[in-house]
């Protein structure tokens, strides 16, 4: 055991020998350089936890600064909604000759059941969102609004408007309200009700009409769905003519059929292009086919139901086409096509082959994907253009997916996260084909706190088209929108179209208690990258100065907060690589023999290796994270540091010391640790110098590939932004990062350069 005199005479050497070192590195003034940059570095890494910064990633600028869009309803602050509109918007158009036709009234669902609030629909004007009327309908309001115009599109007084919902307490509704101006403040009364109870809650409806403008009668059918499982049909009324009078006489709808399909809840009913078949979902997964005529299942289904999913099935089946086809998406990531005639699956459309499942043949179907993992989220109702050459579904995954159906492949995989924290698509995608022709797609950010929805918030996009992932504009929403947002053309505005929708506001026990809504142009664009504000001052009054990335994002924090990724990854890999080539070269060198032999033939095989396409084969097998990147940088960086180091140690171990060492009865361990060890290690520490460079370097070059870890903003992730948004231009982005790893690899490699002349003397007499 060494005495306190021994520890101090250890302690005053190891002083001298640092001094000594010191009084050398201070000669080399490109290492006083390095040492200076990697220290600014260093502290810079330190402190940045403790600067204030604002997140790299979750925290973007103000829409003020980035977004150029024109707000319609009390600016951004939009109006306050009579309690919460879970169902969303509806608008009706107003009849006008040609070009002249435009929106003038907006419909909601809403209502807190109170006396002053009571639950039923509203109507608001489209220009400034303020309340029209209100229609009590004595229960909350469940299904989402129809507003179809069974007249005239282009003659006010021949239109005839009918609006079409259904209620918790089992009642369906079909309203008429009219276009005359002197009663146009008043909710429909008297004739223009029509009600019926259902046997249940109602969970959707759709309506129909034969588009011949000759007003709502027998010719037009609407279908309606519940909790008790039947599904009913109704038409439109038929005039009967009175002798007496000579006159016809206006009658309500009527019942056609009820079909009692389930005893679980039936899904929202889907109608086929031509009229004649009717589809509904179950919440136990099965979708059937009603001949809309008989009120039974089609016979070509042979008395089968589609059996689309083994658990709950959360959405809706959606028809399109002559053929119809079905879309009927799953709660694990699947969109099953159907065909409506025989309710067999269109090709294309499976996987697998038909597998019996009971008295049932069971298919699965598309499976979505990020292009590396299955989705198996639960899905959205699907949206699609009139022709239906795309379907949009969004996932609570947070993706949004467009699949072509005509070559059955997903054209848009769009993750809707802003940042790193979660977000969930769970509003059913809404594309306006007939005004802005634009996509909009609504996800909720969960702001870290999942379980808490009272401080959720609600992103929008504007997105070019299905087949088109180009952002047009983002807008973010304080609350949760829970349906579907919609657009159409008001001739008292300048743009192509308005986008107008509602958000909902929650108590942290998932209480629904008011809610505001919003309108804005559709024509809005994003201008980010944003300049530093020294170049071009901001809207909102926020100091960016470096400039912000494409998604409002601070450059500086990027920059700042990166350096401690930058300095973690090469400090690490490099002490990881070093060690090992440290133990491999001690091993290796001290043993010779056979030892020596397979350990340098290994060492050969990593020599020869292609350190970059192995470290990007590496990266792209495992899953994307910075741990992962440092141990594969380790795990291949060790090679040419163990030849160094076995050269050494095979000159040092025949010096009189290692025989001296020998001779006292020093284990073989002892003398490779204790003795050899310390004088190999000025060589591992001037190798680490130069692997720190090399590490970092590395880093950027696999994020840069795209191989990085998406969830951590290095400065080669950066870079990788710059380039997959086309904005070389915008040097306030690009040079940043660029020049923080120039300069922190510049800096080791002067480090290198100093203690190399201190580990090798001949180069500072040579100096």
């Amino acid at each position: 055991m060494a005495t306190s005199r021994q520890i101090k005479e250890k302690l005053r050497d190891y002083r001298r020998s640092v001094k000594h070192s010191w009084n050398l590195f201070r000669e080399s003034r490109i290492g006083m350089v390095g040492l200076l940059i990697m220290v600014l570095f260093v502290v810079m890494a330190l402190i940045s936890p403790y600067l204030g910064l604002r997140h790299p990633t979750d925290w973007w600028a103000p829409d003020e600064d980035i977004l150029e869009i024109t707000p319609y309803f009390n600016m951004d602050e939009g109006v306050r909604t009579v309690g919460p509109f879970t169902q969303g918007l509806a608008y009706r158009m107003r009849p006008a000759a040609g070009t002249g036709t435009s929106c003038d009234r907006m419909y909601a669902a809403g209502g807190t059941g109170s006396d002053f609030q009571p639950f039923g629909l509203y109507a608001y004007s489209q220009s400034d969102g303020s309340k029209i009327w209100d229609f009590n309908s004595q229960s909350q309001i469940s299904t989402e609004l129809t507003v179809n115009n069974y007249g005239s599109e282009t003659v006010v007084n021949n239109a005839d408007l009918r609006i079409f919902f259904g209620c918790e307490n089992g009642r369906l509704y079909v309203l008429k309200d009219g276009f005359v101006e002197n009663s146009a403040a008043y909710a429909p009364a008297g004739a223009n009700i029509w009600s019926y109870m259902l046997d249940g809650t109602v969970v959707g409806k759709v309506a129909i009409h034969d588009q011949r403008g000759n007003g709502f009668d027998g010719s037009d059918l609407f279908f309606a769905s519940t909790t008790n499982g039947t599904l009913y049909a109704f038409e439109g009324p038929t005039p009967q003519y009175n002798p007496v009078t000579g006159l016809y006489n206006v009658t309500q709808p009527i019942l056609l059929w009820a079909n009692h399909i389930s005893n679980v809840s039936l899904t929202a009913p889907t109608v086929s292009g031509t009229g004649q078949q009717v589809f509904v979902g179950t919440s136990d997964g099965w979708l059937y086919g009603i001949d809309v005529a008989s009120g039974f299942e089609i016979p070509e289904w042979d008395g089968v139901a589609y059996k689309v999913s083994d658990n709950y099935w959360s959405s809706c089946p959606t028809a399109v086409g002559n053929p119809t086809v079905v879309y009927a998406p799953t709660d694990d990531g699947l969109i099953h096509c159907i065909w409506g005639t025989n309710g067999t699956v269109k090709t294309g459309w499976t996987h697998d082959e038909n597998q019996p499942d009971g008295s049932v043949i069971r298919k699965d179907g598309f499976q979505l994907a990020d292009n590396r993992v299955p989705d198996e989220g639960n899905l959205t109702e699907v949206s699609m253009p009139p022709d239906g050459s795309y379907i949009i579904v969004g996932s609570d995954t947070g993706y949004l997916y467009s699949i072509n159906t005509n070559t059955v492949n997903i054209s848009i995989v769009f993750d809707t996260k802003v940042g790193t924290q979660q977000t969930s698509v769970n509003v059913k995608p809404y594309y306006d084909w007939r005004f802005s022709k634009y996509m909009f797609v609504t996800a909720i950010n969960f702001n870290d706190t999942a379980t808490d929805p009272s401080d959720d918030f609600s992103i929008l996009y504007c997105m070019a088209s299905p087949g088109n992932s180009s952002i047009i504009w983002r807008k973010t929403i304080t609350d949760v929108m829970v349906a579907p947002p919609t657009s159409f053309i008001n001739n008292e505005h300048v743009s192509n179209a308005d986008v107008v929708f509602a958000t909902v506001h929650f108590d942290s026990n998932g209480t629904a208690t008011g809610g505001r809504m919003y309108s804005y142009s559709a024509a809005g664009k994003v201008i980010t990258p944003l300049p530093p504000t020294w170049v071009t001052p901001s809207n909102s009054g926020n100091t960016y100065w470096l400039g912000t990335d494409d998604r409002g994002h601070d450059i500086l924090s990027q920059v700042v907060l990166g350096s401690r990724i930058a300095l973690l990854v090469g400090f690490l890999s490099a002490i990881f690589s070093i060690g090992i080539g440290v133990i491999f070269g001690l091993v290796s060198g001290y043993y010779g023999g056979a030892i020596d032999a397979i350990l340098m033939r290994f060492t050969d095989v990593i020599l020869v290796l292609p350190a970059l396409p192995l470290l990007i084969t590496f990266a792209a097998i495992m899953s994307p994270s910075i741990w992962n990147i440092i141990l594969i940088i380790s795990l291949v960086g060790w090679g040419g540091v163990a030849r160094v180091i076995r050269a050494e140690v095979l000159s040092l171990k025949e010096r009189p010391f290692i025989d001296s060492a020998r001779v006292t009865g020093a284990s073989k361990s002892r003398i490779m640790f204790k003795h050899i060890a310390p004088n190999v290690l000025p060589l591992g520490l001037l190798y680490m110098t130069f692997a720190v460079s090399g590490a970092i370097l590395f880093e950027a070059a696999l994020s840069f590939i795209g191989l990085g870890d998406p969830s951590t903003m290095t400065w080669g992730m950066m870079l990788n932004y710059v380039q997959h948004s086309d904005a070389l231009t915008n040097w306030w982005w690009l040079l940043p990062p660029g020049i923080c790893i120039t300069l922190v690899c510049m800096s080791f490699f002067m480090l290198g350069r100093a203690f190399d002349e201190i580990v090798n003397p001949r180069l500072r007499r040579r100096r």
